[in-house]
């Protein structure tokens, strides 16, 4: 449509043949591009929000593991457990009669009731590890061996007292593992009471 106006008699001389050249190469610069979604003129590059990583203080994390280690304290972990390549869920049972902040890394230590394998047992554990996620707790288990029970390897993440991750019981073949969750509760003060009494006479049977 540009160079139809230009179609006249006038084309044979070069002063209108430069004339309409100029008008149709600025007309066409006029015309936005349709159907990209986006303006003709290239705009600047941005660069990515660059967020500033802040490293809690001592006094926060000391907070943080206070605040954990009176909420896994007294705690009974009631839920369910699969196992790969077998159909249907098992019922688990946990409690956690103390637990406090280790004085070494992310290192926790834990007097714990355990029911696996046809074992029923309350012993304290091995240093376990719980790193945060940001401020979510997440218990982690790098083939650990619990006396009486077997090594096992776990990540179980715990949130608005509830609790789900994966397990492993590492041994011969490859062991066996799956997923667990279930809920989080506190235990009567009474019940938390002879209980941590029971504890503590093992282990100063354990002792002698």
């Amino acid at each position: 449509m540009v160079f139809r106006k230009c179609n006249s008699r006038s084309v044979y001389s070069s002063r209108w043949l430069l004339a309409c050249v100029l008008f149709a190469v600025f007309g066409t610069l006029r015309v936005p591009a349709e159907g990209w979604g986006q303006d003709a003129t290239a705009r600047p590059e941005s660069k990515p929000a660059v967020v500033a990583q802040v490293s809690p203080t001592a006094a926060e994390t000391k907070a943080l593991n206070d605040k954990l280690a009176k909420y896994l304290t007294g705690t009974k972990w009631t839920g369910q457990f699969t196992m790969t390549g077998v159909k249907g869920n098992q019922t688990e049972t946990y409690e956690i009669i103390k637990a406090e902040k280790g004085a070494v890394g992310d290192n926790w230590n834990l007097i714990a009731r355990i029911k696996y394998g046809g074992k029923d047992a309350t012993l304290p554990l091995p240093p376990i590890e719980i790193k945060f996620a940001g401020g979510t707790p997440v218990i982690t288990v790098d083939r650990v061996t619990f006396p009486g029970f077997g090594t096992f390897d776990a990540r179980v993440l715990v949130r608005s007292g509830q609790y789900a991750g994966t397990w492993a019981h590492l041994g011969q073949g490859g062991g066996v593992g799956g997923h667990l969750f279930g809920t989080i509760k506190k235990m009567d003060e009474n019940e938390l009471k002879q209980k941590s009494e029971r504890s503590s006479r093992k282990r100063l049977s354990d002792e002698k």
